[in-house]
């Protein structure tokens, strides 16, 4: 029986009408009512430069936006203990610039390594989209895998050792300068390398 609008009498027209309001445990929500980041800046390089300005494009919901922003994995970042975690990151907010595009400049690339930059999106009914992230490098040679800042046969060859698996355990590894970012040294970073001594890239 159905009975929303508290007379006593259920299974009128107007119950019905008047449930169509009402949920019963979670509501569910379509995939495609989420807010959507569809792309943002790609793998970015710095020498000296201690700022640089990143994208967010085609964010889209079935509402409105609600903000936009990023949080920065520094490679100085330091977790803190089990007692003192740290649980904050830095942040900086991407403002709207047109067309569901959204800009960003974040201005603290003053350590050299590898920064990961997260970009989150929310809208109106506070609902988030997936997290899309941005991998940038500074002062730092792709491909060079054992950080000696040059690329050469060598680190084709250890990269050869890594993906088979035939390592001494005495090598100098930086898993963070890999090709594809996915910190997995395999033939992908092999090619690359081999192009780069063949002044193929």
């Amino acid at each position: 029986m159905t009975e929303t609008n508290r007379n006593g009498i259920g299974n009128e027209k107007v119950d019905s009408l008047g449930a169509d309001d009402v949920w019963i445990g979670f509501q569910a929500v379509s995939a495609s009512e989420f807010p959507e980041i569809a792309s943002v800046s790609p793998m970015t390089l710095l020498s000296d430069e201690t700022t640089a300005v990143f994208y967010a494009e085609n964010v889209t919901s079935s509402t409105t936006m609600s903000s936009v922003w990023a949080t920065v994995l520094r490679p100085d970042f330091d977790p803190g203990s089990v007692d003192n975690p740290v649980t904050e990151m830095p942040v900086f907010d991407l403002t709207h610039v047109g067309n569901d595009r959204y800009e960003g400049t974040y201005s603290e690339f003053n350590v050299n390594g590898e920064y990961a930059i997260s970009i989150h999106a929310k809208d109106s009914q506070d609902f988030l989209a997936i997290t899309k992230q941005i991998r940038v490098l500074k002062n730092v040679v792709l491909g060079d895998i054992d950080g000696d800042m040059d690329v050469d046969l060598a680190d084709s060859i250890l990269a050869l050792k890594i993906s088979c698996g035939v390592l001494n355990g005495t090598e100098n590894i930086n898993i963070s300068l890999n090709v594809s970012g996915d910190r997995d040294i395999g033939i992908e970073e092999v090619v690359y390398i081999l192009q780069s001594i063949s002044k193929l890239r």
